[in-house]
């Protein structure tokens, strides 16, 4: 177990594209609180908020589930409809909707595709998001590789954070 502040780890899930409401959901607190904890908002007494033992202790248990959600989001190339276009690259139909029902729910899509697979905004819009698009869904197996690995790759880490509390001084 590697020790982080709550500091680290708000700046782990930014840097990945965990989407804010995510980790409260898990922890079973509200969103504005932890939002507030993180972003160090002032209370109604002119104080920074802090995470309070009992809430870091529920962030404790919640980080391994979340992870192993998260690792249940696996890509699974080839269990839909794949077609090859006509320059020899093959794609699979069924990853966008794979996308939607798993990755979705834990990222914000465009900036995740777009910070894993280089993608621009438009080009994630168009093959993840809109299903009206020519090119929706058109993913090819070493997209979904990567976005494999990151995927396991976050969920390792998330599994071996223990948080403890922020310094005050």
């Amino acid at each position: 177990m590697r020790q982080v502040t709550t500091e680290q780890l708000y700046r782990f899930l930014r840097e990945h594209n965990v989407m804010d409401y995510v980790l409260s959901q898990y922890m079973g607190v509200s969103e504005s609180i932890v939002r507030g904890c993180f972003k160090h908002d002032l209370s109604r007494h002119g104080k920074p908020l802090q995470f309070s033992a009992d809430n870091i202790l529920k962030m404790n248990d919640a980080l391994p589930r979340l992870a192993a959600d998260i690792r249940a989001c696996e890509l699974h190339f080839g269990q839909g409809e794949t077609f090859t276009n006509r320059c020899g690259r093959e794609y699979d139909r069924s990853i966008a909707q794979q996308v939607k029902d798993g990755i979705m729910r834990f990222f914000s899509v465009k900036d995740f595709a777009s910070r894993v697979l280089g993608w621009n905004v438009l080009k994630c819009k168009a093959r993840l998001c809109s299903t009206g698009s020519v090119t929706y869904s058109n993913v090819e197996r070493q997209d979904c590789e990567r976005l494999n690995d990151e995927l396991i790759a976050i969920a390792s880490v998330l599994e071996s954070y223990k948080v403890v509390a922020d310094k005050t001084e």
